[in-house]
């Protein structure tokens, strides 16, 4: 599978939101992804994540994989909303 524009350079920022995910796609670390939130007011988050690090799972788990990610917004405001969803 190829992937465009993935990268392993380390994303520039000054601050970012650390999350864990499960899934069942085959990421290595350093790859980045453009994330949508969507809180339910009617926003759409717009984010990228860079994949910390890549864990696989079991068989007899729901996923595959468990992904470490680094999340990094445009604006620090959303980053902010992406903090207040996790705090929930």
């Amino acid at each position: 599978r190829y992937r465009l524009f993935a990268s392993s350079a380390p994303v520039e920022t000054a601050r970012s939101v650390r999350l864990m995910v499960w899934t069942d796609d085959d990421y290595a670390a350093g790859d980045r992804l453009c994330l949508d939130v969507f809180p339910g007011n009617g926003m759409t988050l717009e984010l990228t994540a860079q994949v910390s690090w890549v864990d696989p799972q079991p068989a007899a788990t729901p996923a595959r994989f468990r992904l470490g990610l680094a999340v990094f917004a445009p604006q620090a405001t959303v980053l902010d909303e992406v903090e207040l969803l996790l705090a929930d």
